[in-house]
């Protein structure tokens, strides 16, 4: 019996359990197959989601949250917010602060109290919590949370002492139920005067960074208790870090990233530096496999990598959930930002995909052969580098897209990159532009540059000709697509969740945090 006599009903309740990659083969499949999935509400959001990378949050009606999600689309491509709330706090100095899933923490240290703001999406109003400190906080040099596992982890460095890692809920401040021990004590092995530390979270794996002479970084399972892994860069290893310019960033629960300057042995080849793949087991102590090392563009004798600075969205163990959020954005649809300096003032931003990344570290699972890839074989195709400058915000990038001060066009404006399915797919129309920055209202044609411009989608390639820094043309050509709106012109520091974009103001004798919902 031919296919084309079964009822439609019957196909649609076939198609219903099928994944969204599937669906997509079968569109291709016959036009009958075509239109039945492209007439089926519930099969067209399964697919939109996966072209924006989420996932479901929730349960809730197919036809309300896929128009929700092409709402959100489209609000993030021109920037039009909903609704915009200046939060003011009188405590807020951040100085040591987290923003994650519509959570922003800060740890007051004169006053040992940690202080979380909950924001609720529209006009909800702001869910505000503190709580006192047993610990000394004048020890505390950095926090992380993850808002979806109710989660804050803060870091202790008493001088001459052991180290230590507070493993606690967001929600009471009590000891955190899949903590074994409430504290991880483990020793630096170094100094810890003044110095900075930098921590990252991937699930269970939680990571102290030193990203300054001596480089060290320690990987440690809060679940268990235990360290995992210790990298001092005085130990003579392949993992050392005696090398300048270098930083670390999880890259999964069981992987991560380290960008660095060459070394003096490395060959000329590599002279502009490279970018390593590590991972590691997460459950017993161990030294790291290096799975691949990606070179970074060639340059000049005598122009060094001066500085070089990893940003990546939050990795969330669990879908961000809550009033208005029915989907989250993937772990694996993340960009991640390097900062890269070449002898001052040549600063260079590269932009480069999760999934670029991750496929070294599964061929390196599969095979166990260690990848080393020239610039020319990884670069151009997998990613985006652009002229820039230096960025001082940790989380000005959620998920594919990352936030900007645009200087040149005046204090005050933000530009957003989105490198997500949106672009990609070249998905992204024309559509009329907001003429007044602080208003809600619809959309109407632009009066000047000064308020907001046409959001633009680039698939041609970008070239970079700087003959004082690389040796050869730089051109890559990952798709992204750029918006440009002015916001308060008092905002220093812009900050990005899934649903919000956050411009933070030190004008006056307390910050004042900003909040576009979208």
């Amino acid at each position: 019996m031919s296919t084309s006599t079964l009822p439609a009903e019957l196909f649609i309740q076939i198609f219903r359990i099928l994944d969204a990659k599937t669906l997509l083969r079968c569109c291709s499949i016959c036009r009958l197959w075509n239109e039945l999935i492209q007439g089926t509400t519930e099969l067209q959001y399964s697919i939109e989601l996966l072209a924006e990378g989420m996932v479901r949050s929730a349960s809730q009606p197919e036809p309300e949250m896929f128009q929700l999600l092409l709402t959100r689309r489209r609000a993030w491509q021109y920037l039009e917010w909903t609704s915009k709330t200046t939060v003011g706090i009188e405590r807020l100095s951040l100085c040591i602060w987290e923003l994650v899933a519509g959570v922003l923490v800060e740890q007051q240290k004169q006053t040992a109290s940690f202080f979380a703001v909950a924001l609720t999406r529209d006009n909800d109003p702001v869910v505000e919590r503190s709580h006192l400190s047993p610990f000394d906080m004048w020890d505390l040099r950095d926090l992380i949370i993850d808002p979806t596992q109710d989660l804050i982890l803060r870091f202790f460095a008493p001088i001459d002492q052991h180290a230590y890692i507070v493993c606690q809920t967001l929600s009471t401040e009590g000891h955190h139920p899949l903590a074994a021990e409430p504290m991880i004590r483990f020793d630096l092995g170094r100094l810890t005067t003044n110095s900075y530390v930098a921590m990252d979270l991937a699930d269970d794996i939680v990571s102290v960074y030193f990203p300054r002479p001596p480089y060290s970084f320690h990987l440690l399972n809060w679940k268990t208790g235990m360290e995992i892994v210790k990298i001092r860069g005085d130990v003579s290893t392949e993992s050392t870090l005696s090398r300048s310019a270098a930083d670390f960033h999880l890259l999964s629960p069981r992987s991560y990233i380290f960008a660095h300057a060459p070394s003096p042995q490395t060959t000329a080849a590599a002279s502009g530096g490279q970018i390593d793949l590590f991972t590691f087991d997460g459950d017993r102590f161990n030294v790291p496999a290096l799975a691949a090392t990606l070179e970074l563009p060639k340059t000049f004798p005598g122009t060094g990598l001066l500085s070089a600075s990893i940003i990546a969205g939050a990795f969330c163990a669990n879908p961000v959930t809550g009033a208005g959020t029915p989907f989250s954005k993937s772990n694996e649809h993340r960009i991640f930002l390097f900062n890269l300096c070449y002898d001052f003032p040549h600063w260079f931003h590269l932009f480069v995909p999760f999934r670029a990344f991750h496929q070294y570290i599964v061929d390196f699972a599969r095979d166990r052969q260690v990848q080393v890839e020239p610039w020319a074989d990884w670069g151009p195709q997998n990613s985006r580098m652009l002229e820039g400058s230096q960025q001082s915000s940790h989380r000005q990038v959620h998920g594919e897209r990352v936030v900007f001060s645009n200087e040149a066009l005046g204090r005050g404006f933000v530009e957003v990159l989105d490198f997500g399915a949106a672009a990609q797919r070249r998905t992204v129309a024309r559509a009329p532009v907001i003429d007044d920055p602080e208003s809600d209202a619809s959309p109407s044609p632009p009066s000047s540059l000064s308020c907001a411009t046409q959001p633009e989608v680039h698939l041609e390639p970008s070239v970079l000709a700087s003959e004082s820094v690389f040796v050869d043309t730089i051109i890559t050509d990952l798709p992204y697509s750029s918006a440009v709106r002015r916001l308060d012109p008092e905002s220093d520091e812009f900050a990005l969740d899934q649903d919000r974009l956050f411009a933070f103001s030190r004008a006056g004798l307390y910050p004042e945090v900003t909040v576009y919902t979208f």
